[in-house]
């Protein structure tokens, strides 16, 4: 399933200004969590692409241990809910679990502004880095993998440890 037309901002300098990338003043562990929890969504994301041709959203968290969980939308959902009901559900329920968390990404299988499909990832660690990325994928033959184009993103306001509401 397919969100609606989605445009990933990519960040440029104005007027002279330099593009800072969001590793600039970030601790090496805080990049790692980041990078660990990127290549796992890409990687369970590129699975299922593979063996089902698209997926519903879903949550990675990583938690203060260290330990990797995917979550899914609630079964309250129903059968067939749409790509938004369940990113919103996954969403919702981050805030009640940002105490025992050090990140957390949502996963979505989308359909970018220029008709191409994409991963769209929105990435949020608690040492204050949110971002929100695009990895443009190409479908192989029947059962082979998918290819990953070159990412896209940008840094965005951060909304699960600021209680600022979705």
């Amino acid at each position: 399933m397919r969100t609606p037309s989605w445009r990933c901002p990519v960040a440029e300098p104005v007027d002279g200004e330099r593009t800072v990338s969001w590793r600039d003043g970030t601790s090496a562990e805080t990049q790692a969590d980041i990078d660990g929890l990127m290549r796992a969504a890409l990687t369970l994301a590129a699975q299922r692409l593979t063996a089902d041709g698209g997926f519903y959203p879903v949550a990675a968290t990583l938690s203060r241990a260290g330990e990797l969980v995917f979550l899914t939308g609630p079964e309250s959902l129903g059968d067939s809910p749409t790509t938004e009901e369940v990113l919103e559900a996954l969403y919702a329920e981050a805030p009640a679990y940002a105490a025992s968390q050090r990140a957390f990404a949502f996963v979505a299988d989308v359909t970018a502004a220029d008709g191409h499909p994409g991963v769209r990832l929105e990435i949020e660690h608690k040492d204050g880095v949110a971002l929100v990325l695009l990895v443009p994928y190409t479908r192989g033959a029947a059962g082979e993998p998918i290819s990953y184009g070159q990412m896209e993103g940008a840094v965005r306001p951060m909304q699960i440890w600021t209680g600022t509401p979705r």
